[in-house]
């Protein structure tokens, strides 16, 4: 049997694989949580089938299109000859299907380029809070698993029972469990900043790089591990990002969502903070306290990467 190098983990050869899978939504590029959760994903596809290509999240702008449109200019490009060899389309979500947008719409038409090619379909990894609009193009797809409750519930109230998935992050790493902290509040920006003096009242503010970038100064590491066993000396993460809330449960401490835009800081809220969390987050240094969240992290995250598991069948 041989195998090759991919991403530097083993994949099996075309021999041993045959069912050849194009993956829809490289996401790595975003930031490193992502990265880490895109890298965890191709892990896991690979250890299935022979990954042909990878389209990058952005390959057909943000513009609205028909789909006999996008169907034309998908014809043209460089992936047309892998879809056509491919047995499954796997379209990975993750946060570019949260709302009713123009650029949605390409990322689900992967459904129904699948159904004229006659292959499987699959969405896997993503949340979805406006998804009237798309109901036509979820039917089509063969296999659906979303990545929080939240999406869950809105997906069943529209008529569909997918999988409950979750991000592959919890694929690459432990909780962290120290027992001390610094007294420091970490940082995490999403898509909106916040004022830093808002962690003044929990202790030290401190700014981390590991998922959108702060202006000024702030802490950059090489990797996501090394994020988590920094901000493990924090008391509690106020964060605006979906991977920096599960950076900060991968850290063993608990984390305040500032960012109220969007429900998928609701899910993560709900999922994986204990039933304590307010009176927890009334005194996130509390050594009883930390030791609550991260008994309740180590009792939850075996549960998660099993959920992660299914984001490829």
């Amino acid at each position: 049997m041989v195998s090759i190098l991919y991403w530097g983990f083993q994949m099996e050869s075309e021999n041993s694989l045959e069912k050849k899978v194009t993956i829809v939504g490289d996401t790595s590029r975003f930031h490193l949580g992502s990265r880490l959760n895109y890298y965890e994903f191709c892990k896991l596809v690979s250890a299935k089938y022979r990954i042909v290509q990878e389209l990058p999240y952005d390959s057909f702008g943000i513009n609205f299109m028909t789909f006999d449109k996008f169907f034309g200019k998908l014809k043209k490009t460089k992936w047309w000859s892998g879809l056509c060899e491919s047995d499954l389309i796997i379209v990975h979500g993750e946060g570019l299907t949260e709302k009713c947008e123009d650029y949605v719409y390409k990322y689900l038409y992967f459904s129904r380029v699948g159904k004229i090619l006659g292959i499987e379909s699959h969405l896997v990894n993503f949340s979805m809070y406006e998804g009237d609009p798309f109901i036509s193009l979820l039917k089509d797809f063969s296999y659906i698993a979303c990545r929080d409750v939240l999406t869950l519930k809105h997906l069943r109230y529209l008529g569909f029972d997918p999988e409950l998935s979750f991000d592959c992050c919890v694929l690459g790493l432990d909780i962290e469990k120290k027992a001390k902290h610094n007294g420091s509040v970490a940082l995490i920006r999403g898509r909106h900043g916040f004022d830093e003096k808002l962690a003044r009242k929990f202790g030290t503010p401190i700014k981390y790089n590991c998922c959108w970038l702060w202006e000024g100064n702030a802490i950059n590491l090489s990797s996501i591990k090394d994020y988590v066993k920094q901000i493990s000396n924090s008391q509690v993460t106020l964060s605006t990002s979906f991977h920096g809330n599960i950076i900060s449960f991968l850290s063993g401490i608990p984390f305040i969502s500032l960012d109220k835009s969007n429900r998928k800081y609701r899910a993560l809220d709900i999922e994986l903070l204990p039933k304590e969390k307010t009176e927890i987050l009334r005194d996130p240094g509390n050594i009883d306290h930390r030791k609550i969240v991260q008994i309740h992290y180590e009792n939850i995250i075996n549960v998660l990467r099993e959920r992660a598991m299914l984001n490829c069948i």
